[in-house]
């Protein structure tokens, strides 16, 4: 989910700004004693102890307060981000600027869009993708002019994954920072069920020839199989899970394509190759039984940190979690993705990007100081307490391992996240085309997400639902893409 930051903040910087300075009464003087030498014959000097006036730097009468949010209102999460907030205040900045963490965890979206309609709400909030709603709404600050004043800044040099910061651009503008990649997708493993069954567990690292030797969908069902077990026939222990939430863009994108065109035009779901990995992958549930059912998932009694999962599909910042849900009930660690045999490339298990962003809101009342705690928080400085958590991938290099990882229980697979990043970049898994589609958030939620949730319960076949939506999806996603060329944006 430490990072090392540069510090350059600086005083000066903050005397520059009005805004802050309106606030700021200068101190009286402060009188200090130093010695200084004195002549007192030829070539003789002696040191003696001298009053020096030392004129105080401005404090600030009334702090800028800042307002900061995000939905990440758990133990672990308001740990994560008071220790960003404790980190900023050792910084010259917190004598003038004050940062609130106000998070919302029920109805976080609809409160931030509301706040944010009225002209007001939080200085500092999280989005994920799509974004670009925000950006319609004239909802994101510009962030290029801010940087351009800050010529001192870690963004000028070779820290920052630029790959990464592009993709915040809208129409070659920079309007929001990433968090940090979450890297999906990955299989959280229940070493212990692995060990007591026998049952040799996946390969921990995300390249070479063992990984493309042992670990493809085929060696998953076969595993997953010999870790289920029924009594009186009844289940009691499960090989996987099979949610169509994190699979769908890693199985079929291992397979052939996900499941829109990369220039985010059209619908390709219905692709027959598509169609046969997503059947393939609801029957692991319906047809082996390998997988709990929504019904058997009631009550939590196979939920991976209860011990009665050996695999559960996640993403490899779940290392952050597994000290403090799982502790020591059982071996935990997290493994690489399987791959359909064929597709033995760079990024063969499909593995992909998961951000989130951290946004300026423009009607901010306290611009100048906002601008000066967000330059903290998407800077190195800032990420370094999500990187030593391992909570995702930081997008500095100075954070990688040891940084990466550091508060991490020896012994866990801390380079999978890094493996899974290495392999994506140059190939098809490295598109965003949904964070600037207009209607991906409908097409998904609105359509394929629902259906998707009828054939994993067996209600409907693969083909049966895809054949039903690709109509309704080819029509959202040309009328997005209209949009999107209207609006310059491709």
């Amino acid at each position: 989910m430490g990072i090392t930051r540069r510090d350059f903040l600086r005083l000066s910087a903050i005397g520059a700004t009005g805004a802050i300075l309106a606030a700021c009464a200068p101190a009286a003087p402060e009188v200090i004693q130093v010695e200084k030498e004195v002549p007192v014959e030829k070539e003789v000097v002696k040191t003696v102890v001298v009053e020096k006036v030392v004129e105080k730097p401005a404090k600030a009468a009334e702090l800028a307060r800042v307002v900061w949010t995000s939905w990440a209102t758990d133990t672990f999460g308001m740990f994560r981000c008071q220790e960003q907030v404790d980190l900023f205040e050792e910084t010259p900045e917190a004598e003038y600027i004050e940062v609130k963490i106000r998070n919302v965890g029920e109805g976080y979206m609809e409160k931030l869009l509301t706040g944010l309609a009225g002209g007001a709400g939080p200085d500092v909030y999280r989005v994920c993708p799509p974004i670009l709603e925000f950006w319609i709404n004239k909802q994101l600050e510009k962030l290029d002019p801010w940087f351009e004043q800050e010529p001192d800044s870690w963004f000028w040099t070779e820290d920052p994954k630029k790959e990464v910061i592009d993709v915040c651009r809208i129409g070659g503008d920079l309007w929001f920072m990433p968090m940090v990649d979450g890297m999906d997708c990955a299989l959280v493993i229940n070493k212990t069920l692995f060990e007591e069954a026998g049952v040799e567990p996946p390969t921990w690292k995300y390249a070479g020839d063992e990984y493309l030797e042992k670990w493809t969908y085929p060696q998953y069902l076969e595993a997953a199989k010999k870790l289920t077990k029924f009594e009186g026939g009844k289940p009691v222990q499960f090989g996987t899970s099979a949610y169509p939430v994190y699979w769908l863009r890693a199985i079929t994108t291992s397979k052939k394509n996900f499941w829109m065109t990369e220039d985010a035009s059209s619908f390709i779901g219905d692709d027959p190759d598509l169609i046969e990995a997503i059947q393939w992958f609801a029957d692991v549930r319906l047809k082996h039984e390998a997988a709990p059912t929504a019904k058997q998932l009631e009550g939590g009694a196979f939920d991976y940190p209860v011990g009665k999962l050996a695999m559960d599909w996640e993403g490899a910042y779940w290392l952050c979690y597994g000290e403090n849900r799982v502790g020591d009930r059982f071996d935990w660690d997290v493994g690489a993705p399987p791959y359909w045999p064929g597709a033995e490339e760079k990024n063969p298990g499909g593995a992909f990007h998961d951000f989130c962003f951290w946004c300026l809101n423009p009607n901010s009342k306290v611009k100048e100081a906002t601008w000066k705690f967000f330059h903290f928080l998407t800077g190195p400085q800032g990420q370094r307490v999500p990187a030593e958590l391992a909570w995702g991938v930081p997008i500095f290099h100075s954070l990688a391992p040891p940084v990466f990882g550091k508060r991490i229980p020896p012994g866990k697979n801390v380079s999978l996240a890094f493996d899974l990043y290495d392999s994506i970049a140059g190939t098809k898994g490295d598109f965003y085309p949904w964070f600037i589609q207009p209607n991906f958030g409908k097409c998904w939620e609105e359509v394929m997400g629902p259906v998707m949730d009828e054939v994993f319960i067996g209600l409907k076949t693969a083909e049966e639902a895809i054949t039903e939506i690709a109509p309704k999806m080819d029509e959202l996603l040309a009328a997005g893409k209209k949009q999107m060329v209207e609006w310059g944006l491709g």
